[in-house]
C-alpha cells in the first residue's frame, strides 16, 4: 500500500510508467485505438488521450488510419513510429568502411562504402564517416561498430593485428565523446553470429558461427539465444586454439593445403561439438575449401555419433547477417524500457 502512495505522489514517475505501458502494448499488438490501449493497459481513457497526444508530438507513435467499430464513430489507430530513431551500423576492415542506416525494424534506409584512405588514421576516417552519416540522417540515435578484433565489455579493442593503431584503444569512449550518442563496439564474427541467430531462417537457441578468412579463424557463440563473449570477451578466438600441441590453429591454416585445411576444420568443429554441443554450426568466410562443401553434402563431415551431431550449414555470404547483428545490438541501446529483440 505504501508503494502505491509513493507512486501517486510522483506524477512524473506515473507518467513515465504509463508511457512505458503504452509502448509495450503497441510493441506486442502492433497497433491499437485509444479505447483498446485503455483496455490493455488499465490506464484511464482521458490519460491515454493525453499521452497519445504527447507521443504523437514527439514522433514516438504515428497514426496509421481509422477503423469503423461495430457501434459508434470511427476510431483512430496508432502504432509505434519505427522511424522515430535511426541506427547507424558500421563495418570496419583493414581495406574499407561500410555503413548502413536502418530504422527500428532494421529496414535499411541507406548504405555506402568508403575505401581506406591511407592519408588519414583509422580513427580520423571513422569519425569523418560518422560525422557525414549524422549530417545526412538527423534521427540517428545509436552507433554500432564492428571491428576485426576482440572487444572488452568497456569498449577497448585488443588482438586486432590488421589495425594495430587500435590495439588497446577504447574506441567506444572515443566515439561517445566525439558524437554524444550511445555506441556499441563489437567483434565482427560475434556480430555475424548474432545476425544469423536472429534471422527468420534459424529459430535455434544454441549455435556456433565459424569464420575462415585470410588464414584466420574465429567463432561467435550463441547460448540460450544470447551472445556468449566469455569472461574477458575472448570467447571464440579459435585462432589461438591448439589442435596439435605447440601449434596455433591460425598458423596451421597458413601452412596446410586444401585437403589438410578441411581435416583441420573438422577437428576444430569436433572440439566445439564435444565442448558446447550446439544445435547448429554455421561456417562462413572467403577461404572455405571446396572439399569441405563435399564432406558436408555427403554427411561425412566428422566421425561422431549421429544422434549428437548438430546441423552443419555453410553460407556463401555473411554481409547481410553482419549488418543484421550490428543493427540488433545497436537497437538495444534505444528504448530500453521495451523489449524489442
Amino acid at each position: 500500500m505504501q508503494q502505491r502512495n509513493d507512486l501517486t505522489g510522483k506524477p512524473s514517475l506515473m507518467k513515465e510508467l504509463n508511457i512505458g505501458l503504452i509502448k509495450e502494448a503497441l510493441t506486442k499488438y502492433q497497433s491499437a485505438t485509444r479505447v483498446e490501449l485503455s483496455s490493455i493497459t488499465g490506464i484511464s481513457q482521458p490519460t491515454v488521450n493525453l499521452l497519445i497526444k504527447q507521443l504523437l508530438k514527439e514522433r514516438i507513435v504515428i497514426s496509421v488510419g481509422t477503423i469503423q467499430p461495430a457501434r459508434g464513430r470511427k476510431a483512430e489507430v496508432f502504432a509505434l513510429n519505427n522511424k522515430r530513431y535511426l541506427i547507424a551500423s558500421l563495418i570496419v576492415t583493414e581495406n574499407e568502411f561500410q555503413y548502413a542506416i536502418s530504422d527500428m525494424n532494421l529496414n535499411r534506409e541507406s548504405s555506402a562504402t568508403f575505401p581506406r584512405n591511407p592519408d588519414s588514421t583509422f580513427s580520423e576516417q571513422l569519425c569523418s564517416i560518422v560525422r557525414l552519416m549524422l549530417e545526412q540522417n538527423k534521427y540517428v540515435r545509436a552507433i554500432s561498430v564492428g571491428v576485426p578484433g576482440a572487444v572488452s565489455e568497456a569498449g577497448q579493442v585488443f588482438a586486432i593485428p590488421h589495425i594495430p593503431e587500435w590495439e588497446r584503444v577504447n574506441l567506444k569512449s572515443l566515439l561517445e565523446r566525439e558524437f554524444g550518442l550511445p555506441v556499441l563496439l563489437v567483434n565482427d564474427i560475434n556480430a555475424i553470429a548474432v545476425g544469423y541467430a536472429g534471422s527468420v531462417q534459424t529459430g535455434v537457441q544454441d549455435l556456433v558461427y565459424l569464420h575462415v578468412e585470410n588464414n584466420g579463424i574465429g567463432a561467435g557463440i550463441i547460448i540460450n539465444g544470447r551472445l556468449y563473449p566469455g569472461f574477458t570477451s575472448f570467447a571464440g578466438e579459435i585462432g589461438y586454439m591448439q589442435v596439435e600441441a605447440g601449434k596455433k590453429t591460425e598458423d596451421m591454416l597458413a601452412d596446410t593445403n586444401p585437403s589438410q585445411r578441411t581435416a583441420l576444420l573438422e577437428a576444430i568443429a569436433t572440439n566445439i561439438i564435444c565442448v558446447l554441443n550446439p544445435e547448429k554450426i554455421v561456417i562462413g568466410g572467403k577461404d572455405i575449401p571446396d572439399s569441405l562443401y563435399e564432406h558436408v553434402q555427403k554427411g561425412s563431415f566428422m566421425q561422431l555419433p549421429e544422434e549428437i551431431m548438430p546441423q552443419i550449414v555453410i553460407i556463401d555470404s555473411n554481409l547481410d547477417f553482419y549488418f543484421q547483428g550490428l543493427g540488433e545490438m545497436g537497437r538495444k541501446l534505444l528504448d530500453k524500457d521495451i523489449h524489442l529483440a
